[in-house]
């Protein structure tokens, strides 16, 4: 169950109707201690799409970056924790969508990057590529959106499939479901909203050069997958800023370091415990 609940969202794309708005945003979230191991991720990411005709067909750029910075609790393991403490995530996007007609589209996405802690020269397994292809169905109304298709990531090594469906109910109220996050919107004014949620918070990152006494030749990677309840508050300032805050709960939480196989791959288990989510950030939109 756990590794259906990996792959799903380490390939589940921000697909849909709500992913297609331009603009920067910049977060930081914070997953408390607890005395285990604190994580905080920090970043920032961008999209901007050009259209390319009067139809809608548009060009998608954008890029990603985060830092994630563990905080291990001190004489826990038996190894050296020093370079397992700053992994870097960035990537680079480029799309195209097609427009078929008033209710079908379909879109296809790379994003080639590189995830790793970085410590010492950038070998192959440092570089990441995702890829997908996903289609998109709406009603007469642009109220409702159901977006399928196929997902590929390297690290990973084989495709699966994405889904998430979309719904306006009225002024007030909308939801999105999927992967890899649940949320339902109730607009208080026309300026702030509350959005209950549930989501996937993961790192999946090469590690340059491994740390545990076994495995000095062999290639490692660190994996942190946390599933996430909470409530989170929006507030618009302007035509264009928005400001957002999230807290919540863990209510799954492991980080292991892996080996590079699909099964079993498990070589160290850190025993991480549920903790508190705090998460805040300002967005740009772009008109």
């Amino acid at each position: 169950m756990k590794k259906l609940i990996a792959v799903a969202f380490l390939t589940g794309i921000n697909i849909g109707y709500a992913q297609l708005k331009d603009g920067l945003s910049v977060s930081s979230s914070l997953l408390s201690k607890n005395d285990r191991t604190g994580i905080n991720r920090s970043g920032f990411s961008f999209q901007k799409t050009f259209p390319v005709n009067e139809k809608g067909n548009a060009i998608l750029v954008g890029a990603n970056y985060t830092l994630s910075a563990f905080d291990f609790e001190e004489g826990r393991q038996s190894f050296s924790t020093s370079t397992l403490e700053r992994f870097h995530t960035a990537t680079l996007k480029a799309g195209y969508l097609k427009i078929f007609n008033p209710k079908w589209s379909l879109m296809a996405v790379a994003e080639p990057g590189i995830s790793s802690n970085l410590d010492g020269a950038v070998k192959f397994r440092d570089f990441s590529l995702t890829a997908y292809v996903v289609a998109t169905m709406s009603n007469k109304d642009h109220t409702s959106f159901f977006s399928f298709g196929m997902a590929y990531d390297m690290q990973l090594g084989f495709p699966v499939g994405v889904v998430s469906y979309h719904r306006i109910v009225n002024e007030k109220w909308s939801y999105h479901l999927g992967v890899p996050s649940f949320y339902l919107n109730y607009n208080i004014s026309k300026r702030s909203a509350i959005q209950p949620f549930a989501k996937l918070d993961w790192t999946l990152a090469n590690i340059s050069k491994p740390v545990l006494p076994d495995q000095e030749k062999k290639k490692n990677r660190l994996s942190h997958l946390a599933v996430i309840g909470g409530l989170g508050y929006h507030y618009r300032i302007g035509k264009s800023f928005s400001l957002f805050a999230e807290g919540g709960y863990s209510i799954f939480n492991e980080l292991q370091i892996q080996n590079y196989k699909i099964d079993d791959n498990t070589l160290y288990d850190f025993d991480m415990k549920n903790s508190l989510y705090i998460n805040a950030g300002i967005r740009y939109t772009l008109d």
